[in-house]
Protein backbone atom coordinates (compact mmCIF):
# COMPACT_ATOMS: atom_id res chain seq x y z
CA UNK A 1 0.00 0.00 0.00
CA UNK A 2 2.76 2.35 0.92
CA UNK A 3 4.62 1.41 -2.24
CA UNK A 4 1.66 2.34 -4.40
CA UNK A 5 1.30 5.67 -2.65
CA UNK A 6 4.97 6.37 -3.24
CA UNK A 7 4.66 5.59 -6.92
CA UNK A 8 1.59 7.78 -7.17
CA UNK A 9 3.34 10.73 -5.55
CA UNK A 10 6.32 10.27 -7.85
CA UNK A 11 4.06 10.25 -10.88
CA UNK A 12 2.25 13.39 -9.75
CA UNK A 13 5.53 15.17 -9.12
CA UNK A 14 6.87 14.18 -12.51
CA UNK A 15 3.76 15.34 -14.30
CA UNK A 16 3.79 18.64 -12.43
CA UNK A 17 7.41 19.23 -13.36
CA UNK A 18 6.66 18.38 -16.96
CA UNK A 19 3.74 20.78 -17.12
CA UNK A 20 5.86 23.46 -15.51
CA UNK A 21 8.60 23.03 -18.11
CA UNK A 22 6.14 22.98 -20.98
CA UNK A 23 4.41 26.09 -19.67
CA UNK A 24 7.66 27.97 -19.31
CA UNK A 25 8.75 26.91 -22.78
CA UNK A 26 5.42 28.01 -24.23
CA UNK A 27 5.66 31.44 -22.66
CA UNK A 28 9.18 31.81 -23.94
CA UNK A 29 8.14 30.81 -27.47
CA UNK A 30 5.28 33.33 -27.51
CA UNK A 31 7.54 36.14 -26.32
CA UNK A 32 10.16 35.21 -28.88
CA UNK A 33 7.57 35.06 -31.65
CA UNK A 34 6.25 38.46 -30.66
CA UNK A 35 9.75 39.92 -30.65
CA UNK A 36 10.48 38.44 -34.06
CA UNK A 37 7.21 39.81 -35.41
CA UNK A 38 8.00 43.28 -34.08
CA UNK A 39 11.45 43.09 -35.63
CA UNK A 40 9.95 42.18 -39.01
CA UNK A 41 7.44 45.02 -38.76
CA UNK A 42 10.18 47.48 -37.90
CA UNK A 43 12.28 46.24 -40.79
CA UNK A 44 9.33 46.72 -43.16
CA UNK A 45 8.66 50.21 -41.77
CA UNK A 46 12.31 51.16 -42.20
CA UNK A 47 12.27 49.93 -45.81
CA UNK A 48 9.06 51.87 -46.45
CA UNK A 49 10.56 54.95 -44.82
CA UNK A 50 13.59 54.79 -47.09
CA UNK A 51 11.33 54.70 -50.16
CA UNK A 52 9.19 57.57 -48.87
CA UNK A 53 12.21 59.73 -48.12
CA UNK A 54 13.58 59.11 -51.62
CA UNK A 55 10.23 59.93 -53.18
CA UNK A 56 9.92 62.99 -50.94
CA UNK A 57 13.27 64.35 -52.11
CA UNK A 58 12.43 63.76 -55.78
CA UNK A 59 8.97 65.33 -55.40
CA UNK A 60 10.39 68.42 -53.70
CA UNK A 61 13.05 68.83 -56.40
CA UNK A 62 10.43 68.49 -59.15
CA UNK A 63 8.17 71.05 -57.48
CA UNK A 64 11.09 73.46 -57.07
CA UNK A 65 12.16 73.05 -60.72
CA UNK A 66 8.58 73.79 -61.77
CA UNK A 67 8.79 76.95 -59.61
CA UNK A 68 5.90 75.84 -57.42
CA UNK A 69 7.71 77.45 -54.48
CA UNK A 70 7.45 80.79 -56.32
CA UNK A 71 3.77 80.54 -57.31
CA UNK A 72 2.59 78.77 -54.13
CA UNK A 73 4.94 80.01 -51.37
CA UNK A 74 2.49 79.44 -48.49
CA UNK A 75 1.56 75.93 -49.56
CA UNK A 76 5.21 75.11 -50.15
CA UNK A 77 6.13 76.30 -46.64
CA UNK A 78 3.33 74.17 -45.15
CA UNK A 79 4.68 71.09 -46.90
CA UNK A 80 8.16 71.80 -45.60
CA UNK A 81 6.72 71.95 -42.09
CA UNK A 82 5.02 68.59 -42.69
CA UNK A 83 8.33 67.22 -43.89
CA UNK A 84 9.98 68.44 -40.67
CA UNK A 85 7.33 66.72 -38.54
CA UNK A 86 8.02 63.47 -40.37
CA UNK A 87 11.72 63.72 -39.56
CA UNK A 88 10.99 64.40 -35.88
CA UNK A 89 8.69 61.37 -35.66
CA UNK A 90 11.42 59.21 -37.12
CA UNK A 91 13.89 60.48 -34.53
CA UNK A 92 11.39 59.46 -31.84
CA UNK A 93 11.25 56.01 -33.45
CA UNK A 94 7.60 56.47 -34.43
CA UNK A 95 8.06 55.12 -37.93
CA UNK A 96 4.35 54.75 -38.68
CA UNK A 97 3.76 58.44 -38.03
CA UNK A 98 6.93 59.41 -39.88
CA UNK A 99 5.87 57.43 -42.93
CA UNK A 100 2.34 58.81 -42.88
CA UNK A 101 3.51 62.42 -42.69
CA UNK A 102 6.28 61.89 -45.23
CA UNK A 103 3.92 60.28 -47.73
CA UNK A 104 1.42 63.14 -47.37
CA UNK A 105 4.20 65.69 -47.91
CA UNK A 106 5.34 63.89 -51.07
CA UNK A 107 1.74 63.83 -52.35
CA UNK A 108 1.43 67.57 -51.88
CA UNK A 109 4.78 68.34 -53.54
CA UNK A 110 3.78 66.24 -56.56
CA UNK A 111 0.37 67.89 -56.68
CA UNK A 112 1.90 71.37 -56.77
CA UNK A 113 4.31 70.28 -59.51
CA UNK A 114 1.34 68.91 -61.49
CA UNK A 115 -0.57 72.17 -61.03
CA UNK A 116 2.34 74.03 -62.63
CA UNK A 117 2.41 71.56 -65.55
CA UNK A 118 -1.35 71.79 -65.94
CA UNK A 119 -1.21 75.58 -66.16
CA UNK A 120 1.50 75.38 -68.82
CA UNK A 121 -0.35 72.77 -70.88
CA UNK A 122 -3.63 74.69 -70.71
CA UNK A 123 -1.85 77.86 -71.85
CA UNK A 124 -0.29 75.96 -74.75
CA UNK A 125 -3.69 74.59 -75.76
CA UNK A 126 -5.28 78.03 -75.67
CA UNK A 127 -2.41 79.80 -77.44
CA UNK A 128 -2.35 77.30 -80.32
CA UNK A 129 -6.13 76.72 -80.42
CA UNK A 130 -5.72 72.97 -79.89
CA UNK A 131 -8.93 72.29 -77.92
CA UNK A 132 -10.90 71.70 -81.14
CA UNK A 133 -8.82 68.60 -81.91
CA UNK A 134 -10.14 66.73 -78.81
CA UNK A 135 -12.96 68.69 -77.19
CA UNK A 136 -14.04 65.88 -74.84
CA UNK A 137 -10.58 65.44 -73.31
CA UNK A 138 -10.29 69.19 -72.90
CA UNK A 139 -13.60 69.29 -71.02
CA UNK A 140 -12.57 66.43 -68.71
CA UNK A 141 -9.21 68.07 -68.09
CA UNK A 142 -10.88 71.31 -67.05
CA UNK A 143 -13.29 69.50 -64.71
CA UNK A 144 -10.50 67.61 -62.99
CA UNK A 145 -8.40 70.76 -62.65
CA UNK A 146 -11.21 72.55 -60.81
CA UNK A 147 -11.44 69.76 -58.20
CA UNK A 148 -7.78 69.78 -57.17
CA UNK A 149 -7.84 72.68 -54.72
CA UNK A 150 -10.89 71.31 -52.90
CA UNK A 151 -9.10 68.02 -52.24
CA UNK A 152 -5.65 69.41 -51.51
CA UNK A 153 -6.07 69.99 -47.76
CA UNK A 154 -8.47 67.16 -46.93
CA UNK A 155 -7.19 64.25 -49.03
CA UNK A 156 -3.67 64.51 -50.43
CA UNK A 157 -3.93 61.15 -52.22
CA UNK A 158 -7.15 62.11 -54.03
CA UNK A 159 -5.76 65.55 -54.89
CA UNK A 160 -2.68 64.00 -56.47
CA UNK A 161 -4.75 61.47 -58.40
CA UNK A 162 -7.07 64.21 -59.70
CA UNK A 163 -4.13 66.37 -60.78
CA UNK A 164 -2.69 63.40 -62.67
CA UNK A 165 -6.02 62.92 -64.46
CA UNK A 166 -6.23 66.58 -65.46
CA UNK A 167 -2.69 66.51 -66.80
CA UNK A 168 -3.39 63.30 -68.72
CA UNK A 169 -6.46 64.78 -70.45
CA UNK A 170 -4.64 67.99 -71.39
CA UNK A 171 -1.76 65.96 -72.82
CA UNK A 172 -4.24 64.01 -74.95
CA UNK A 173 -5.53 67.28 -76.39
CA UNK A 174 -2.00 68.46 -77.16
CA UNK A 175 -1.07 65.17 -78.82
CA UNK A 176 -4.19 65.22 -81.00
CA UNK A 177 -3.59 68.83 -81.99
CA UNK A 178 0.07 68.53 -82.83
CA UNK A 179 -0.50 65.27 -84.68
CA UNK A 180 -2.76 67.10 -87.11
CA UNK A 181 -0.49 70.14 -87.29
CA UNK A 182 2.52 67.90 -87.84
CA UNK A 183 0.88 66.30 -90.87
CA UNK A 184 0.26 69.73 -92.40
CA UNK A 185 3.80 70.85 -91.58
CA UNK A 186 5.22 67.73 -93.23
CA UNK A 187 3.37 68.51 -96.46
CA UNK A 188 4.71 72.07 -96.38
CA UNK A 189 8.24 70.75 -95.85
CA UNK A 190 7.83 68.27 -98.72
CA UNK A 191 6.72 71.06 -101.05
CA UNK A 192 9.64 73.25 -100.00
CA UNK A 193 12.06 70.37 -100.54
CA UNK A 194 10.65 69.72 -104.02
CA UNK A 195 11.00 73.41 -104.93
CA UNK A 196 14.64 73.33 -103.85
CA UNK A 197 15.33 70.20 -105.89
CA UNK A 198 13.81 71.90 -108.95
CA UNK A 199 16.33 74.76 -108.91
CA UNK A 200 19.30 72.35 -108.64
CA UNK A 201 21.62 73.02 -105.72
CA UNK A 202 25.26 73.73 -106.55
CA UNK A 203 28.03 71.78 -104.83
CA UNK A 204 29.01 74.79 -102.72
CA UNK A 205 25.54 74.83 -101.13
CA UNK A 206 25.24 71.07 -100.53
CA UNK A 207 26.15 71.36 -96.80
CA UNK A 208 23.16 73.63 -96.21
CA UNK A 209 20.90 71.19 -98.03
CA UNK A 210 22.23 68.27 -95.97
CA UNK A 211 21.58 70.22 -92.78
CA UNK A 212 17.96 70.80 -93.81
CA UNK A 213 17.62 67.11 -94.68
CA UNK A 214 18.91 66.24 -91.21
CA UNK A 215 16.25 68.40 -89.56
CA UNK A 216 13.59 66.70 -91.69
CA UNK A 217 14.87 63.22 -90.76
CA UNK A 218 14.72 64.01 -87.02
CA UNK A 219 11.16 65.25 -87.46
CA UNK A 220 10.24 61.94 -89.08
CA UNK A 221 11.78 60.02 -86.17
CA UNK A 222 9.77 62.09 -83.70
CA UNK A 223 6.58 61.49 -85.67
CA UNK A 224 7.18 57.73 -85.75
CA UNK A 225 7.64 57.84 -81.95
CA UNK A 226 4.32 59.70 -81.54
CA UNK A 227 6.18 62.81 -80.35
CA UNK A 228 4.00 65.06 -82.43
CA UNK A 229 4.92 68.38 -80.88
CA UNK A 230 8.60 67.74 -81.67
CA UNK A 231 7.81 66.50 -85.18
CA UNK A 232 5.72 69.61 -85.86
CA UNK A 233 8.58 71.86 -84.82
CA UNK A 234 11.05 69.82 -86.88
CA UNK A 235 9.01 69.87 -90.09
CA UNK A 236 8.40 73.60 -89.68
CA UNK A 237 12.13 74.26 -89.27
CA UNK A 238 12.99 72.01 -92.23
CA UNK A 239 10.53 73.84 -94.49
CA UNK A 240 12.05 77.18 -93.49
CA UNK A 241 15.56 75.88 -94.19
CA UNK A 242 14.57 74.60 -97.65
CA UNK A 243 12.84 77.89 -98.52
CA UNK A 244 15.80 79.97 -97.35
CA UNK A 245 18.20 77.95 -99.48
CA UNK A 246 15.94 78.23 -102.52
CA UNK A 247 15.84 82.01 -102.14
CA UNK A 248 19.64 82.17 -101.88
CA UNK A 249 19.99 80.27 -105.16
CA UNK A 250 17.43 82.45 -106.92
CA UNK A 251 19.07 85.62 -105.66
CA UNK A 252 22.48 84.52 -106.93
CA UNK A 253 21.07 83.65 -110.34
CA UNK A 254 19.24 86.94 -110.58
CA UNK A 255 22.40 88.81 -109.64
CA UNK A 256 24.40 86.98 -112.31
CA UNK A 257 21.76 87.59 -114.96
CA UNK A 258 21.71 91.30 -114.12
CA UNK A 259 25.48 91.40 -114.53
CA UNK A 260 25.25 89.69 -117.91
CA UNK A 261 22.50 92.04 -119.04
CA UNK A 262 24.62 95.03 -117.99
CA UNK A 263 27.55 93.65 -119.98
CA UNK A 264 25.34 93.10 -123.01
CA UNK A 265 23.91 96.62 -122.76
CA UNK A 266 27.40 98.07 -122.53
CA UNK A 267 28.48 96.07 -125.58
CA UNK A 268 25.49 97.29 -127.57
CA UNK A 269 26.28 100.87 -126.57
CA UNK A 270 29.91 100.40 -127.59
CA UNK A 271 28.80 98.97 -130.93
CA UNK A 272 26.46 101.91 -131.49
CA UNK A 273 29.21 104.42 -130.74
CA UNK A 274 31.58 102.53 -133.01
CA UNK A 275 29.04 102.56 -135.85
CA UNK A 276 28.54 106.29 -135.43
CA UNK A 277 32.29 106.81 -135.43
CA UNK A 278 32.62 104.65 -138.52
CA UNK A 279 30.11 106.82 -140.32
CA UNK A 280 32.18 109.89 -139.51
CA UNK A 281 35.48 108.21 -140.24
CA UNK A 282 35.09 104.75 -141.86
CA UNK A 283 37.70 102.15 -141.00
CA UNK A 284 39.63 100.56 -143.86
CA UNK A 285 38.30 97.22 -145.04
CA UNK A 286 39.49 94.26 -142.93
CA UNK A 287 40.74 96.63 -140.20
CA UNK A 288 41.34 95.02 -136.80
CA UNK A 289 39.52 96.01 -133.63
CA UNK A 290 35.92 96.10 -134.82
CA UNK A 291 33.32 93.75 -136.23
CA UNK A 292 29.76 94.36 -137.30
CA UNK A 293 28.76 90.87 -136.20
CA UNK A 294 26.93 90.96 -132.83
CA UNK A 295 28.39 89.05 -129.93
CA UNK A 296 25.96 86.82 -128.08
CA UNK A 297 26.52 86.48 -124.35
CA UNK A 298 25.53 82.99 -123.23
CA UNK A 299 23.97 82.51 -119.76
CA UNK A 300 26.33 81.43 -117.01
CA UNK A 301 26.35 77.73 -116.03
CA UNK A 302 24.70 76.68 -112.78
CA UNK A 303 27.93 75.80 -110.98
CA UNK A 304 29.34 79.26 -111.72
CA UNK A 305 26.20 81.07 -110.57
CA UNK A 306 26.12 79.27 -107.23
CA UNK A 307 29.87 79.26 -106.63
CA UNK A 308 31.27 81.22 -103.65
CA UNK A 309 32.62 84.70 -104.34
CA UNK A 310 36.31 83.72 -104.33
CA UNK A 311 39.19 84.49 -106.66
CA UNK A 312 38.45 81.51 -108.89
CA UNK A 313 34.88 82.65 -109.42
CA UNK A 314 36.07 86.13 -110.30
CA UNK A 315 38.42 84.69 -112.93
CA UNK A 316 35.60 82.64 -114.46
CA UNK A 317 32.98 85.40 -114.56
CA UNK A 318 34.76 88.79 -114.48
CA UNK A 319 31.53 90.81 -114.37
CA UNK A 320 33.15 93.89 -112.86
CA UNK A 321 35.85 93.87 -115.55
CA UNK A 322 33.12 93.56 -118.18
CA UNK A 323 31.52 96.72 -116.78
CA UNK A 324 34.80 98.65 -116.86
CA UNK A 325 36.71 97.44 -119.94
CA UNK A 326 36.29 98.23 -123.59
CA UNK A 327 34.13 96.35 -126.06
CA UNK A 328 37.11 94.21 -127.07
CA UNK A 329 37.49 92.98 -123.46
CA UNK A 330 33.73 92.29 -123.34
CA UNK A 331 34.11 90.14 -126.46
CA UNK A 332 36.91 88.25 -124.78
CA UNK A 333 34.86 87.65 -121.67
CA UNK A 334 31.92 86.49 -123.73
CA UNK A 335 34.16 83.85 -125.28
CA UNK A 336 35.06 82.64 -121.76
CA UNK A 337 31.37 82.37 -120.90
CA UNK A 338 30.66 80.44 -124.13
CA UNK A 339 33.36 77.91 -123.18
CA UNK A 340 31.49 76.76 -120.03
CA UNK A 341 29.77 73.36 -120.16
CA UNK A 342 26.11 74.06 -119.34
CA UNK A 343 23.79 77.12 -119.21
CA UNK A 344 21.42 78.11 -116.40
CA UNK A 345 18.46 75.78 -116.39
CA UNK A 346 15.09 77.37 -116.02
CA UNK A 347 16.28 80.95 -115.65
CA UNK A 348 14.89 82.91 -112.71
CA UNK A 349 12.57 80.74 -110.70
Amino acid sequence: MEVNEMKLKTLVFSLSALFLVLGFTGCKSKAQAKAEQEAQERKALMAENAKIEKRLMQAKNAATEAEANVYYPEKFAQIEDLEKQSSEAKEQDDLKKANSLGSAAADKYETLANKMKIANQRSKIEANKLAKYDEESYRLGEEAEKKIDGLYESDSVAALQTSNESLMYYNKVIDAGYKSLSQDAKKTADDAKAALTAVKVAASLKPQQEEADGIYAKAEEAENSAQYEQSYGGYTSAAQAYNDLTQIIKAKRLEAQKAMQAAKTKQELSAKLANEADKESPLPENAEGFSKEPIEVEPLPTDVLNAPQDEKAEETVPVEEMNENSSEEVNGNAEKIESTEEPIEGGVQ
